[in-house]
């Protein structure tokens, strides 16, 4: 069977329409190509673990068998924020894949260095995500997730929910 060119795009929630929406991923991708991809697509799924996306599970599958030529991404970080995306890019790289990606090129050492500055960016926004929560824990208001059975949050005009 012939290798296919294809795309992989994914985001971490569905609040991210912006500049990582799945639609400005895949449009990108067609443009760098010339043509239509096979899309395999990973919608509100974390770039902090391997584990749960099924696209990308598909992918890897499909390039090991030797289905995938060239594969376009938007930015190399969506193939994730972890060390082990390391992994992933040095599997498709065994499997004769030509990862591209439409903003950073083509170039190994920068891929590398983008994954390192992607999941340096990923542990420090927990940080501050976590830092943000206790403080409005201490301030007394709710710091997230849903009610407790039995309240129910009210906005008070002060805090996240409180």
């Amino acid at each position: 069977m012939a290798r296919r060119d294809a795309l992989y795009a994914r985001y971490s929630s569905h609040n991210q329409d912006d500049g990582t929406s799945i639609q400005m991923q895949v449009e990108a991708c067609e443009r760098a190509a010339g043509a239509g991809l096979v899309k395999y697509i990973d919608e509100a799924r974390t770039g902090r673990a391997v584990g749960g996306r099924e696209a990308l599970r598909r992918l890897m599958a499909d390039a090991a068998a030797g289905l995938v030529g060239t594969l376009y991404v938007h930015k190399f970080d969506r193939f994730g924020r972890a060390a082990e995306t390391h992994v992933v890019c040095a599997d498709l790289d065994e499997a004769g894949v030509r990862v591209v990606s439409v903003t950073e090129g083509t170039d190994q050492l920068v891929r590398g260095m983008q994954l390192v500055v992607a999941a340096d960016y990923s542990r420090k926004l927990g940080e501050r995500t976590r830092s943000g929560q206790e403080i409005r824990h201490r301030a007394g208001f709710w710091s997230g997730g849903p009610a407790p059975y039995g309240y129910r949050l009210e906005r008070t005009g002060g805090g996240k929910g409180g």
